[in-house]
């Protein structure tokens, strides 16, 4: 038996919604371009990163 590649996917698909992941054959990753991506099974890089602090106003617009 061959091993599953996860996939995180990027559209719709049946019931699954983007970011739900999916096991896919590794024969079978090329035909699901453009609607799933390779999963990260490493941690996420944005929890290792200090969250940014919003700006207290937006910017406003230039006065005409």
């Amino acid at each position: 038996m061959s091993d599953l590649v996860m996939m995180t996917l990027t559209f719709w698909h049946g019931s699954k919604v983007p970011g739900d992941t999916v096991e896919v054959r590794p024969e079978d990753v090329d035909s699901w371009k453009g609607y799933a991506v390779p999963a990260d099974t490493t941690a996420p890089a944005a929890e290792k990163t200090a969250p940014k602090q919003a700006a207290a106003e937006p910017p406003k617009a230039p006065v005409k």
